[in-house]
Order: C-alpha cells, then sequence, then structure tokens
C-alpha cells in the first residue's frame, strides 16, 4: 500500500476531511531497531574499516581543525574535544580520536566524513567510506502520525 493510499484510507477511518488533517510528525524508524531511533551504533563494517585503516589515520589525518569541527558538529563533546587537545603529539590526537569514533553512532560516523571533507582530507574520508558509511540499508518502516 502506498502512502498516499494509506492516508486516504486513514480518513475515512478517522472520519475527517483530508484537508483538516495536519502532520505534525512523521517519523521513519526501522521496525527492528526501534529503541535506538535515529541513532544507531557503528555496524561491524564500519568498526572494521577504523581498524583496518588505523595506521594510515593516525599517520595521515590533521586533526589540527578537525577536532574543533566535529565538536561544532555534535560529534564529539567537549570533555572529549580538551581530551583530545591535551596530548602532545599529533599522532596521540589522532589515536584518542579514532578511540572515540570506534564507540560513536552511525550519524556520528557520517559527521565525520563530512568534517574531513570540510577540512579537505577527502583521502581519509574515502578510506571512511570504502566499505561502509553511506550506504543504502533497506529495513521495514514504523509511520507514526500525529493527528491534531
Amino acid at each position: 500500500m502506498t502512502f498516499a493510499i494509506w492516508l486516504q484510507t486513514a480518513t475515512k477511518v478517522i472520519n475527517l476531511p483530508f484537508d483538516n488533517i495536519l502532520l505534525l510528525c512523521v517519523c521513519l524508524l526501522p521496525v527492528e531497531r526501534i529503541e535506538f531511533g535515529l541513532d544507531w551504533p557503528l555496524r561491524k563494517k564500519e568498526i572494521d574499516i577504523l581498524m583496518d585503516y588505523q595506521e594510515s589515520w593516525i599517520d595521515d589525518l590533521d586533526s589540527c581543525g578537525l577536532i574543533s569541527l566535529l565538536y561544532s558538529k555534535k560529534v564529539i563533546n567537549k570533555r572529549q574535544m580538551d581530551f583530545i587537545k591535551s596530548k602532545q603529539a599529533n599522532f596521540e590526537k589522532n589515536e584518542e580520536l579514532l578511540n572515540i569514533l570506534r564507540r560513536c553512532s552511525l550519524i556520528a560516523y557520517n559527521k565525520t566524513i563530512d568534517c574531513l571533507l570540510a577540512t579537505n582530507q577527502p583521502h581519509i574520508a574515502a578510506m571512511l567510506e570504502g566499505n561502509g558509511g553511506r550506504q543504502c540499508v533497506i529495513v521495514r518502516f514504523k509511520l507514526d502520525i500525529i493527528i491534531i
């Protein structure tokens, strides 16, 4: 059943004219993972990518402007940012950032890719996009509609 047909059926069932229905909130949430909402933990694919490219990440990443950008995009919090910045050597900062990202969500992983592109590090972003991240996943959805 398409959304339009479903909506027409719903308007008949609740006996309201179509024009009077205000769709306040349409939430598309995978039925199998509703407990996470849209903030899913990393899948094995992304964790494997982080592990596979660990040496390249630690050696090649320029974390200077990246850390502040990740903080502004809410990928990391202030405590994490301060902890990373407290490290003296660049490779130590990169190691700590990698450790944090291994425990982040899919949303944060994808925001990290965006931040890498924004800080002119497309080679690192390409590593993260390689076998994981930003892939289309086909799942069943639950449609929640609030009618006023």
